[in-house]
């Protein structure tokens, strides 16, 4: 018997990779890697996590404000100039673009206030998890009960 946090960081491994290795030119380099083992049991007890919904719609709008910058930076730089209809198919396609940019970044923004609201709870649930223990005989986790000693009278 002993903490569920104890069992998780004791049954979880970090382990650090070195390899060398020589690129198409001829030159060594190094690269460091780390690698995270964890047994079945560190699995098992592991604290959930609180997802990150919000990055998703951030980095789609960080790939669409690319896309709109290199745009709107090649358009300005067409030497052969577009016809009326190709100037105003690509005026079209940027404000599709910038919309679906507004609608990323509007969604990054609801969902990162979503994630704020719900740290509280997630703090709370995690302490809840650092005081709770592990049986392996009954494989069950449990918080102790606080035993009141009698008193006298």
């Amino acid at each position: 018997m002993g903490k569920v946090s104890a069992q998780y960081a004791g049954s979880t491994t970090r382990t650090t990779i070195r390899t060398q290795q020589q690129s198409l030119t001829g030159e060594w380099y190094t690269t460091e890697a780390t690698a995270i083992t964890r047994t079945d049991l560190a699995r098992q007890l592991a604290p959930r996590r609180q997802p990150a919904l919000y990055l998703l719609p951030a980095a789609a709008a960080a790939i669409l404000t690319v896309m709109l910058l290199c745009s709107v930076g090649l358009m300005a730089n067409d030497p052969g100039g577009l016809t009326p209809t190709g100037a105003l198919g690509v005026v079209m396609v940027l404000l599709i673009m910038a919309g679906l940019l507004a609608g990323a970044i509007a969604l990054t923004v609801v969902l990162w206030r979503r994630h704020q609201a719900q740290l509280p709870d997630f703090h709370r649930r995690l302490r809840h998890w650092q005081s709770q223990f592990y049986c392996a005989r009954c494989d069950m986790t449990f918080v102790p009960a606080a035993r009141r000693l009698p008193t006298a009278d």
